[in-house]
């Protein structure tokens, strides 16, 4: 072999060396910081993803003070649920729900309002591209999907309907389909790409499915009965969802959602004044909580914003007894409370939008500002 050809050789390392290094430091790159294929449904409510694609906030905010700025009185939510898409907010009511504008959150204003003889409470919703996804109880305390466009928000216009097994308590949407918490009668799966005739495709026999959530190709499934806690499944495949993982709480699971692949869960007491909890999983490993903080009086609902995480106790009984808490999460495996709980007198669910906290009880929503500095 010549010295022109050792030299060719060695250029031809050289380069495919370095090429193979490159190569390796972009797929690291991609690995780490790189989005899912499929990143959730953009909704801004508790019970479905926000679409995030990092283990953690990307940058974490100081922790500043929380602000009331503003109500809307006259509500009568039985539910006492709260979704929220875009401008407006979608309270759960009797005979229909309310849709309130949100978009200067000192001032809350109804922009619409749908009722019906043919539910006696609206119980959970769930939005997406202008489509409402009621789930309500008829006068028989039978649940009844019925699917809503509401671009006009002044004029609801119902599209179809169907009955659904059991009662209902909780509802979530992903990829032309609906997933419906029933009770005991599990989790029922309807398909919706044609809203006129919803059809179910499934149903996930689980005890007392009480609340889920929807996280990329997740579903999570919280039980309504003590010590059960919840199920994950993987839904990829509507037709045959895959069960993962069952986890265990020691109270009622009363509300459960995920975010930066970690799993916050409301465990509370049911109508007593005994000690709840606010949990945190991870997503990969259900096995047991990577973090618990007791709450005063059981710990109902919970709702996430940047590295915040805010919860809300309350006994159902009496006046004066419910509470937000407010955690930073920036690291999920240490929530770090840091202000002290905020007195809401009554509380039932809460959902969050750009800083603002809208907490729901029977009558009223209340807004309150995070001022982070």
């Amino acid at each position: 072999m010549t010295i022109k050809h050792i030299r060719n050789t060695l250029w031809l390392f050289a380069f495919a060396s370095s090429l193979i290094i490159v190569l390796l430091a972009l797929c690291s790159f991609n690995c780490s910081n790189g989005t899912d294929d499929d990143n959730g449904d953009g909704f801004n409510g508790p019970d479905t993803t926000d679409g995030d694609t990092l283990n953690h906030p990307p940058d974490s905010l100081a922790p500043g003070e929380l602000t009331y700025i503003g109500s809307f009185l006259n509500i009568d939510t039985p539910g006492g649920k709260i979704f929220i898409d875009g401008i407006h907010a979608y309270i759960p009511q009797r005979s229909g729900f309310l849709i309130v504008d949100i978009s200067d959150p000192e001032n809350p204003q109804q922009a619409g309002q749908y009722s019906t003889s043919a539910i006696r409470y609206g119980i959970s919703i769930s939005v997406r591209d202008n489509i409402a996804y009621l789930l309500g109880w008829d006068w028989s305390s039978h649940a009844l999907l019925m699917v809503l466009d509401v671009a006009d928000a002044l004029n609801p216009e119902l599209k179809g309907q169907t009955d659904v097994a059991g009662q209902g308590y909780g509802i979530a949407f992903r990829d032309n389909h609906v997933y419906i918490a029933a009770g005991d009668q599990g989790v029922a799966i309807y398909k919706v790409s044609n809203p006129s005739e919803p059809q179910l495709v499934n149903t996930i026999p689980v005890s007392n499915a009480s609340k889920l959530t929807i996280y990329r190709q997740f579903l999570l499934v919280a039980s309504d009965t003590r010590n059960q806690g919840g199920w994950k499944y993987d839904i990829s495949d509507p037709s045959e969802p895959d069960l993962l993982q069952h986890f265990y709480t020691p109270g009622y699971t009363r509300n459960i959602t995920v975010k930066y692949n970690h799993v916050f869960v409301a465990d509370g007491v049911y109508l007593d004044t005994s000690t709840g909890s606010f949990q945190v999983f991870a997503l990969d490993d259900l096995l047991s909580p990577i973090a618990c903080d007791s709450l005063q009086h059981g710990c109902i609902a919970v709702a996430l914003w940047e590295n915040f995480a805010y919860a809300v106790d309350w006994t159902g009984s009496a006046p004066n007894q419910a509470h937000l808490y407010t955690y930073d999460i920036y690291d999920p495996a240490r929530p770090a409370l840091i202000s002290d709980p905020v007195n809401l007198e009554v509380a039932k669910d809460l959902a969050v939008k750009d800083g603002y906290i809208y907490v729901i009880s029977q009558t009223t929503l209340k807004v309150i500002k995070h001022l982070t500095e």
